[in-house]
């Protein structure tokens, strides 16, 4: 890791921001104001990224309730069936 580390630049971070790689860039920009903690622009970026991870974030969350919530109607029109096969 300390190898990786050692080639961590807000030039890598910000690659690995448009590929969606936030955690990374996250990572890498914290790193860098731990170096630098004057610095307003990685301070502003790692807002930015923070903010877009949050909401990639929660926009999985919301799909994947949203799937949970399919499958729960899939389930009880299921149940709907059986039941009314049996009563046949």
């Amino acid at each position: 890791m300390a190898e990786e580390q050692e080639f961590e630049t807000e030039t890598m971070a910000g690659i690995y921001a448009n590929q969606g790689h936030y955690g990374k860039a996250i990572g890498i920009y914290r790193r860098l104001l731990e170096q630098a903690p004057d610095r307003s622009d990685l301070k502003d970026k790692l807002l930015r990224i923070e903010s877009k991870k949050k909401f990639e974030d929660e926009t999985r969350l919301a799909k994947k309730f949203s799937e949970w919530l399919d499958l729960l109607m899939k389930r009880k029109k299921l149940e709907t069936l059986k039941q009314l096969k049996n009563t046949r």
